[in-house]
């Protein structure tokens, strides 16, 4: 089992309405993310945390997608492609 942190910072002058997350229809639950639900504000100057984990069922590569959903107008849905060896 391996696990990876990472942050969504945000860098405007205004807050960040963070919708939810998606994705990880993966096979046999290989990724999980915590929290398991990411809603909230970002202030300006902070961040919000999620860590992803990979505990693979079966040997072999496996890859999936997941997708953060926001009201930044800019950048409303930021994708992040993961993948993990077995």
């Amino acid at each position: 089992e391996d696990a990876l942190a990472a942050a969504l910072i945000a860098r405007g002058a205004t807050p960040v309405a963070i919708l939810g997350t998606s994705g990880l229809a993966n096979p046999a639950g290989a990724f999980t993310i915590a929290p398991a639900s990411l809603a909230g504000t970002v202030d300006p100057s902070t961040c919000a945390q999620i860590t992803v984990t990979f505990k693979p069922a079966a040997d072999g590569t496996v890859q999936n997608t997941l997708y953060l959903d926001s009201d930044d107008a800019v950048h409303p849905r930021i994708t992040v492609p993961i993948y993990g060896p077995a």
